[in-house]
């Protein structure tokens, strides 16, 4: 057992004890949006903990936990949610959001990852580029593109 592994087993609240050993869409999901665990800083250390245990490139490992249900879910988007945790601290979130991005397979998903990017770096032209043909994810990209002066954990 790692520290990282060590921490969430000795954190007093029951929903760490076994947090690492979720299959990546129950790690990562509930109901009705991404799992959130307790503070951020928690959210972050989790999603880096599990995606160095589980995966290499864009796969999962052999010892990744399964699940009766579980919809194909890929690391990239854990990277993502690295990247947005991230964001919300006030962290540089480009290198977790340019690695879902290099990693991510589904085009509109890419151009949504990118239109992060470009929204993070504040540019424009590369922006309004990535929002071409995206038809996913309309209300967060019309947030971002209204709010684009402002940083992203202010208007997410």
């Amino acid at each position: 057992m790692n520290h990282i592994e060590r921490y969430f087993k000795t954190k007093s609240n029951h929903k760490f004890s076994n947090i690492l050993e979720l299959d990546p869409w129950s790690f990562d999901q509930l109901k009705f949006g991404w799992r959130y665990i307790s503070e951020l800083k928690d959210q972050e250390i989790a999603i880096m903990s599990y995606l160095n245990k589980y995966s290499y490139n864009n796969t999962w490992k052999s010892n990744t936990p399964k699940s009766t249900f579980n919809p194909i879910i890929l690391p990239s988007l854990l990277w993502f949610h690295l990247g947005q945790v991230q964001l919300f601290m006030s962290k540089d979130a480009l290198t977790a959001l340019n690695i879902a991005y290099k990693l991510e397979l589904n085009i509109q998903f890419k151009k949504y990852i990118l239109a992060t990017v470009a929204f993070v770096e504040k540019d424009h032209n590369k922006f309004e580029l990535a929002i071409k043909n995206l038809t996913e994810n309309k209300r967060v990209i019309n947030t971002l593109k209204n709010n684009f002066d402002k940083d992203y954990k202010d208007i997410y």
